[in-house]
């Protein structure tokens, strides 16, 4: 979701609440200043910017391709 800085001022309480479901991005003269991200999406983002993502056919085993 995209609001200004000024619908932020004025409905500060509706979007810090949904702000915890979901990215706001707030816009001053139509460029986006910050934006409010969901703790679990922000530790997610840091998580994969260390361990990357699994592909979503990923096991958990063996690689058939490990020498052994």
């Amino acid at each position: 979701m995209r609001i200004t800085s000024k619908e932020l001022e004025i409905n500060f309480d509706k979007y810090n609440n949904l702000a915890t479901k979901e990215i706001i991005e707030v816009t001053e003269n139509d460029k986006v200043i910050y934006a409010m991200i969901p703790k679990r999406l922000f530790d997610e983002q840091i998580f994969t910017s260390f361990c990357g993502r699994l592909p979503k056919d990923a096991t958990i085993g063996e690689d058939p391709f490990e020498r052994g």
